[in-house]
């Protein structure tokens, strides 16, 4: 069985259904669809949320947060009651095609393997202009790559064997950002990752969504990252020195550019034959500072 998680918080009852019906959906049909409200309890649809997931589908199960624990914590929550052998989450407004789950389970071709991801398509919600995203394809042990890039992507795409999760510890709630890679980071390390190579979700892009606004919290996860992963950085240079190029521009945003060029010079000294690489985060160091200057 399959435990499919859809994590929800102050999202239209619309939108819910939407990604509610794309896992009903799925042709693999031993699936039983975990439904988690992390909303504010005087959240306006609340009530309408929870008659739709009573009535939608006998195998959904309504689980509501008594108060908003976050996005981590909600998964951790479905993750807590889950009894799939395999398990997927789903951001409430995102959705699956139909083919995801099949086509994910036939990728678990051996027992060692704990996690199986796939190609999105992405979807502007403001253009309407949509494009398929490709996934840098790896497989087996995969850690050492995705220490430089997460290509398993966000937590709506992978497809994972249950027990491996909850051995890596579930999702890390002081995390304010890369969560997602740091569950993939802690899964790699137990188990092979394998993918499908066709896009298997559907991720929505909102009006207003930037990442760059939230400049603190991108440093705080990345900087956690970091030191989750100290022991293997500090013998691997070069990727110690990607990972802090990554971090230097968003200190640059938050209007700290003496520590972002701090940050900089550490990444050069730990790998300075990257010339390219060096070069090019110290102009987008500038380029940041002086484009998030405008936005704010």
């Amino acid at each position: 069985m399959v435990s499919a998680i859809i994590t929800t918080h102050c999202r239209e009852p619309e939108v819910v259904e939407r990604a509610l019906k794309s896992v009903i959906a799925q042709t693999y049909r031993d699936i039983e669809i975990i439904l988690v409200d992390d909303s504010t309890p005087d959240f306006e649809y609340r009530n309408q949320i929870k008659e739709l997931a009573e009535n939608l589908d006998p195998r959904i199960k309504y689980i509501p947060h008594e108060v908003c624990k976050g996005a981590c914590a909600a998964r951790n929550t479905g993750l807590e009651c889950a009894e799939g052998e395999f398990v997927a989450f789903l951001d409430d407004d995102d959705e699956w095609l139909p083919n995801k789950t099949e086509k994910q389970l036939k990728a678990f071709t051996s027992e060692k393997i704990a996690l199986v991801y796939c190609d999105y398509t992405i979807l502007n919600e403001t253009t309407g202009d949509s494009s398929v995203h490709h996934s840098r394809m790896e497989n087996g042990k995969i850690y050492s790559k995705l220490i430089f890039e997460n290509f398993v992507g966000s937590a709506s795409f992978p497809l994972i064997r249950t027990k491996a999760l909850r051995k890596a510890g579930g999702f890390d709630t002081e995390m304010k950002a890369s969560q997602d890679l740091d569950a993939w980071l802690r899964i790699s390390r137990i188990g092979l990752v394998n993918f499908v190579d066709e896009p298997l979700s559907v991720y929505h892009i909102h009006e207003g969504e930037q990442i760059t606004k939230k400049p603190l919290n991108k440093i705080s996860g990345f900087e956690r990252i970091i030191e989750k992963n100290l022991p293997y950085l500090r013998n691997h240079k070069k990727a110690y020195a990607w990972r802090l190029l990554l971090i230097a521009p968003y200190y640059a945003m938050n209007e700290q550019l003496f520590r972002a060029f701090f940050i900089w010079l550490k990444a050069v000294s730990k790998n300075p034959l990257d010339f390219k690489n060096n070069i090019y985060y110290a102009a987008k160091i500038l380029k940041a500072r002086l484009v998030y200057a405008r936005l704010i």
